[in-house]
């Protein structure tokens, strides 16, 4: 399955302090879009490091047909800064269809993990505590996604220049197998969040 863990890594807000609609330095509705897409691609990316292919599993795994692993990354942002993902991770698969399903329940925790705007401002963000994701997942090992749910709740604090704030995150996402395509709804830093993207952006 490609791209699939964490999917997206995106956040439904309600900002308090300076971001949000009624903040005093706002994040800006475009803004907040632009920051959860990039967060999007991050988590993308690290999907495609994080899953297993059949050549890669082990050989208990393989008789089993499922296994639950703890899961550990730290992903590097760019320009600057990192998140730190942990939690478990299930799997499971038919080694002769080669379908496969994965449920995983993740604690991000960006550390002045950095983004450059379009406009060329950088926005940091750090976790506040941090943003809790549950994931379910079937596809095709190797293959495209049949199924994908997601919910994202928890906070992250921002810094850009001299502004600041704090944004809360509530968010579900959810695929639409035909088209590929990812629905995302909630609210993101104050603002409502309804937005559709290709499963494999990023």
């Amino acid at each position: 399955m490609r791209k699939l863990l964490i999917l997206p890594l995106v956040f439904v807000a309600a900002c308090d302090g300076g971001g949000g609609p009624s903040g005093g330095a706002q994040l800006t509705a475009a803004e907040a879009g632009e920051l959860a897409r990039a967060m999007f691609g991050m988590a993308s990316s690290l999907a495609d490091r994080g899953l297993p292919t059949i050549g890669g599993l082990n050989v208990a795994a393989l008789e089993q047909n499922s296994f639950t692993a703890p899961f550990n990354e730290t992903v590097p942002c760019q320009p600057s800064g990192s998140t730190d993902i942990d939690g478990t991770v299930t799997i499971g698969f038919d080694d002769v269809a080669l379908d496969m399903t994965l449920e995983a329940d993740l604690s991000a925790n960006p550390r002045s993990c950095a983004h450059r705007l379009e406009n060329g401002d950088v926005i940091k963000i750090s976790g506040d505590p941090d943003l809790d994701i549950h994931l379910a997942v079937t596809g095709v090992l190797g293959g495209r996604l049949n199924s994908m749910q997601v919910t994202e709740t928890g906070g992250f604090t921002w810094t850009r220049g001299g502004a600041s704030g704090r944004c809360a995150v509530n968010l579900a996402s959810s695929l639409n197998e035909p088209t590929q395509m990812v629905t995302v709804t909630g609210t993101f830093c104050g603002f409502p969040v309804a937005e559709t993207f290709p499963v494999s952006e990023g």
